[in-house]
């Protein structure tokens, strides 16, 4: 290469260095952004499903355990009822011995 081309070389660029290292710290931004951006994102989704995740394992979890409530209204219902039935049996039972002793207390 000649002298003088390289010396118009570096005068161009001597010149038109500002829009130079502008384009260059355009493009180097441009790419920073960019990757953060996408870091980010990524982080951002993972967590995003890690929550999705642990909140559908709450539901479940809370669905077993309406569903161990639900049961155990249905047994507290059953030994209610069971304990009514056995109330009315008492009641009756109480009466055929007051009568029986009615009868034993007329002989």
């Amino acid at each position: 290469m000649s002298e003088d081309k390289k010396a118009s070389i570096i005068e161009s660029v001597l010149h038109y260095w500002p829009i130079i290292l502008l384009i260059i710290t355009l493009i180097g931004g441009a790419f920073t952004s960019v990757t953060a951006g996408g870091i980010l994102l990524y982080k951002f989704n993972r967590s995003e499903t890690e929550n999705v995740k642990q909140f559908t394992e709450i539901l479940g979890k809370l669905d077993k355990i309406n569903d161990t409530l639900n049961q155990d209204k249905l047994n507290i219902n059953n030994v209610t009822r069971d304990l009514s039935h056995t109330d009315s049996k008492v009641a009756e039972m109480e009466k055929r011995l007051s009568q029986v002793e009615q009868k034993l207390a007329k002989n």
